[in-house]
């Protein structure tokens, strides 16, 4: 027995005893960057690596690896993190289109000359009132400024949709779950085979090992 176990080695390498992975486990570190703020100040960003490489974008670039390992698990968050991806990009178009009806209405209606929502009118005629020959009285366009409100308001809530949409293209909770699932699959996979010597009582030999 002993000796046809070492004829199928020989015809046989023990690596190949073992599935081919080519797949390669997935990096992952925090590293400091600067935040690009006029105000300055460092963010924190996760940088991913793949075979001792980084990857600038890690969701579409990593996603082929994700996916051919089979791992259901690293598969359901990859896909959780595409949805999300997806809904940012939603609420980016959004934010875009509130943010220009918002600043096209309020843009139509600014304050006039003086800075205010005044208006000057002719004083409304009454029986029994002298006026001068340019009677004149201000009165204050409430409409001309609720507009210009409604406007500023869905500017602002565009501006904060997009920031938003924006953030969520960016690799997020499921995303790093998704890559800990792929690294751990990667690990459970790994099988190699080789030769050891055993003796029990005093029976000895040669055998097959496979470790996990």
């Amino acid at each position: 027995m002993i000796r046809n176990l070492l004829f199928l080695l020989l015809l046989c390498p023990p690596g190949a005893w073992a599935q081919p992975d080519t797949l390669k486990p997935i990096g992952s570190e925090l590293q400091p960057g600067f935040g690009g703020s006029p105000y300055g100040g460092d963010v924190v960003r996760n940088q991913y690596t793949y075979d001792g490489l980084d990857v600038r974008r890690p969701i579409q670039t990593l996603g082929k690896y994700i996916l051919a390992s089979g791992d259901k698990d690293a598969i359901y968050h990859y896909n959780k993190q595409l949805a999300v991806q997806k809904t940012g990009g939603a609420l980016v178009a959004s934010g875009v289109v509130s943010m220009l009806v918002g600043g096209i209405l309020s843009l139509s209606n600014q304050p006039y000359a003086d800075g205010t929502f005044y208006r000057v009118e002719p004083a409304p005629m009454r029986p029994g009132w002298i006026y001068s020959s340019s009677p004149t009285q201000q009165v204050y366009d409430r409409s001309r400024a609720s507009r210009n409100t409604i406007g500023g308001v869905i500017a602002l809530t565009g501006c904060i949709l997009t920031g938003i949409g924006w953030a969520n293209q960016y690799p997020g909770r499921h995303f790093r779950r998704s890559v800990q699932y792929y690294n751990r699959a990667l690990k459970q996979r790994g099988i190699t085979y080789h030769l050891e010597p055993y003796g029990q009582g005093t029976e000895g030999g040669i055998r097959l090992t496979g470790r996990f």
